[in-house]
């Protein structure tokens, strides 16, 4: 499922917005299996997700495309263009069905090319920034451009929910990680950052990690990590099995 999440995001804004809410849907019941697993299944686990983490497309990528897909929106029927582009195009033209929307869109699409340029040129820039700074001068762009009705949507939720299920995968690698070292030791790590992979030291604005937390309570040990709404993501460690026996072995 999280490899399904991946996957769809890679052709566009609309793909990323499906792809977001499959993580967000399969996370929780993931991280409960990656609980009960043995330690051999957490080898290949943790292996799968740091290449759907590594996989999936920075949202600097995605607003790229989008704005591809918004010009040929504004384009004329070409017959040089590849047949999907034609495709496209024409579904856009078939959906301007009224006098009033051909009219619209003719004396919209030069306007509106040139500001979709701007906006999604700012967008990009803001991307080069590190959270939270990029999703507030994004929000700022919005803002600056929200009265023209080509390019009022807005990206910023959007690039929460993509950060907030990067960290999600970043919370099951480190459980994963987590889980295997106290397999091995017998002990937990001091830290997670001891044993969870690091993220790219270059990753910008939803592409970077958050700092994660080893909590233990009456629900037992968890990693948790801090969501762009405030809000806690947590995953159980797998317990240590020795024999027919269930050990819990906490931080020294």
């Amino acid at each position: 499922m999280l490899a399904l999440g991946r996957d769809l995001s890679y052709p566009s804004i609309l793909g990323r917005m499906i792809g977001v809410a499959v993580t967000g849907a399969s996370s929780y019941a993931c991280g409960r299996a990656a609980s009960v697993a043995p330690a051999g299944a957490l080898e290949g686990v943790r292996a799968q997700l740091i290449a759907i983490r590594a996989g999936t497309p920075r949202f600097a990528h995605l607003l790229q495309r989008e704005r591809l897909f918004q010009q040929l929106f504004l384009a004329d029927p070409d017959p040089r263009l590849p047949e999907g582009a034609r495709t496209l195009i024409a579904d856009a033209h078939a959906q301007s069905r009224t006098l009033f929307d051909g009219l619209g869109r003719a004396l919209l699409r030069a306007n509106a090319r040139d500001r979709l340029a701007a906006r999604i040129a700012a967008f990009l820039d803001a991307q080069r920034l590190d959270w939270p700074a990029c999703a507030e001068r994004m929000e700022e762009v919005t803002q600056r451009f929200e009265w023209n009705p080509m390019v009022r949507d807005s990206f910023v939720p959007l690039l929460r929910r993509h950060r907030d299920g990067l960290l999600k995968i970043d919370a099951l690698v480190c459980a994963a990680s987590l889980s295997l070292a106290r397999a091995r030791t017998g002990v937990l790590p001091r830290d997670a950052a001891s044993a969870c992979p690091p993220i790219e030291p270059e990753a910008k604005c939803g592409e970077q990690g958050a700092s994660q937390r080893i909590l233990e309570d009456g629900e037992g040990l968890r990693v948790s990590v801090t969501l762009s709404d405030g809000s806690d993501y947590t995953v159980p460690l797998a317990p240590i099995r020795r024999g027919s026996a269930t050990v819990l072995v906490g931080p020294r």
